[in-house]
């Protein structure tokens, strides 16, 4: 080590290293699902796609000898943190294009591949350059910059995004459809962007059901010759035609029919003009939505819309440029402020050597003393929760028409972001102050509890679907604490399984921490399905599926606390 690199202080490397690791885990994890269900993806791709994204996590182990055996940990942080900086480039490129939501999971799968890469090197450069004591005292740093990080991604980020759409919107256009002598009035406004018509329709006409599938297919890609089509099959069904007139502002713009916040008529309401999306080449096609009324509406009875827009694309464009340029700053940052390290972390000094060693790991893992008992836990004990962490988001996102709350970007990044964010970091403080004091099996139960049951805050969310915000910031605050309260029991419980592994203790915490992934994305990866085709897309019954599912956590956590030894983590009295 240079003698410059003796002196200089953790501090100016410890928080922005560890920071640097935690944005892009939770660009690719958690606000992609906005970004792809933005550009119009279903609940099953969001869940299947992003959950697939976390691989490169999970699997990283395999591929840290090349870190240890080719250049420095140094020169591999601030190259893949330069790589980085391309990926999100790269990313503001592809987003104009019609082919965006392909081209964003090849670049995202790679900025997963770049991130799990850096942080292998970030964390050798960690145990390399410190002595014990001083990783010792920086464990709550890095611990502090990394949640740091997650509330810059999913708050800030989310939240810069969100504003650039509001002042990248135009003028809304509010309207209401009334319902008098068994029909729903028709309705003609328009303003200097937008024409909205709603043709009159009897409550007693036949469903219109069918041409649902046309339209979706129509607002997908308008040509004139659907729409000729659909107008035939229509007859006397309710429909609504927005048009965008041409503004000459943007290539691309979104449009959204919304049920005004002070409307709680539901007498009246709309099928498939949550998302529209209008591009230079069609602006001159409607986009249809189909206008529904209950059979036994009361005659007077009104219902509130309003159309908005916003150029979503500009948005994610500023807000992904951003990222780009903050990790071009920090790969030049760490280029000084990083110690220059020497040698390997391990110990290894080639690649057969390590590979012996690891599976040596590998095998000792698997025939420890309760092994099952362990790989039970870790894989289950979040099985609810791993379902909840993906159709979560796309709840928040979706419009009231498809049981979703309809919160702009700038909500979600202050709800969960700020909020959601916050709660969770004061849940893991009292839970590390919880289990220094009684220990782990004192507590397994509690926080098992504490993990799952705030989850029924969704299943209340999708029952009354509030229009009032206050709810819903409460409710993100109470299960995120709870989430971070009861997941201190499981990080105690992988260090309780780790503490007596000799000299594998650092692998085989790294093959749990490799688990812990996959109990995340194998049942994440299924949870859009179970939403869209089990549960028919009904939010609130795929909750109350998360409830039930929360029985396997307990059942996880039950043979868990068999084996815990009781004194374990419980203060050793002074002797």
């Amino acid at each position: 080590m240079k003698n410059s690199d003796k002196t200089r202080s953790p501090w100016f490397w410890v928080p922005s290293l560890y920071f640097a690791e935690g944005v892009p885990y939770i660009i690719v994890t958690t606000v992609s699902i906005l970004i792809f269900k933005q550009l119009g993806m279903n609940n099953s791709d969001v869940a299947r796609f992003t959950s697939f994204l976390m691989f490169p996590w999970a699997i990283k182990p395999l591929w840290t000898p090349i870190v240890d055996l080719y250049r420095s940990k140094k020169w591999w942080v601030v190259t893949m943190q330069l790589a980085m900086a391309a990926a999100f480039l790269l990313a503001v490129f592809a987003m104009p294009f019609t082919a965006a939501t392909r081209s964003l999971l090849a670049i995202f799968s790679v900025l997963a591949l770049l991130s799990a890469t850096h942080d292998a090197a970030a964390d050798g450069i960690y145990v390399v350059s410190l002595k014990p004591n001083l990783q010792a005292f920086f464990t709550g740093i890095r611990g502090t910059f990394y949640r740091i990080a997650m509330i810059t991604a999913q708050g800030g980020v989310v939240l810069l995004a969100g504003l650039v759409q509001q002042h990248t919107s135009l003028r809304p256009l509010e309207f209401s459809l009334e319902i008098k002598n068994a029909a729903v009035q028709p309705v003609e406004l328009a303003n200097e962007f937008f024409i909205v018509s709603t043709a009159k329709c009897a409550l007693g006409s036949s469903d219109a059901k069918h041409l649902d599938p046309m339209i979706a297919d129509y607002n997908a890609d308008p040509s004139a010759e659907k729409l000729a089509r659909i107008t035939a099959a229509a007859q006397n069904a309710p429909l609504a035609f927005i048009t965008l007139r041409d503004t000459g502002n943007s290539d691309r713009r979104q449009l959204a029919l919304v049920r005004t916040a002070d409307s709680r008529d539901k007498d009246v309401s709309f099928v498939g003009a949550e998302r529209l999306l209008f591009t230079r080449d069609t602006l001159d096609l409607p986009r249809l939505a189909r206008i529904t009324a209950v059979a036994n509406g009361a005659d007077g009875s009104m219902t509130s819309f309003r159309v908005d827009s916003g150029n979503f694309i500009v948005a994610w464009m500023v807000a992904l440029g951003v990222l780009s340029g903050l990790y071009a700053l920090l790969a030049v940052y760490h280029f000084f402020a990083l110690p220059s390290d020497s040698g390997s972390a391990s110990g290894v000094t080639d690649m057969g050597k390590f590979y012996r060693e690891f599976a040596q790991a590998f095998v000792s893992f698997f025939t420890k003393r309760n092994v099952v008992v362990a790989l039970i836990f870790i894989l289950l004990f979040r099985f609810g929760e791993s379902q909840l962490l993906k159709i979560g988001s796309t709840f928040m996102i979706d419009p009231v028409s498809k049981g979703g709350l309809g919160l702009s970007n700038s909500e979600y990044g202050a709800i969960y972001g700020v909020v959601g964010i916050s709660c969770l970091v004061f849940g893991g403080i009292a839970g590390g102050w919880a289990l220094s004091r009684q220990g782990l099996r004192f507590w397994m139960l509690p926080m098992a509890l504490a993990l799952n049951i705030p989850d029924i805050v969704y299943v209340l969310m999708a029952h009354y679907q509030p229009v009032d915000r206050f709810p819903v910031y409460l409710s993100v605050a109470v299960e995120q604490f709870g989430y971070g309260f009861g997941f201190s029991a499981y990080m105690m419980f992988m260090v309780w399984f780790a503490s007596d592994s000799g000299k594998f203790a650092t692998s085989h915490f790294a093959i749990m921490t490799g688990l812990q992934a996959i109990g995340l994305m194998v049942p994440g990866f299924y949870s859009g399905d179970i939403q869209e085709n089990i549960c028919g897309g009904d939010y609130f019954h795929f909750f109350v599926w998360v409830m039930i599912a929360t029985l396997v956590s307990f059942a996880a956590t039950a043979a868990a606390m068999r084996v815990i030894p009781k004194d374990y983590g419980k203060p050793q009295p002074n002797r």
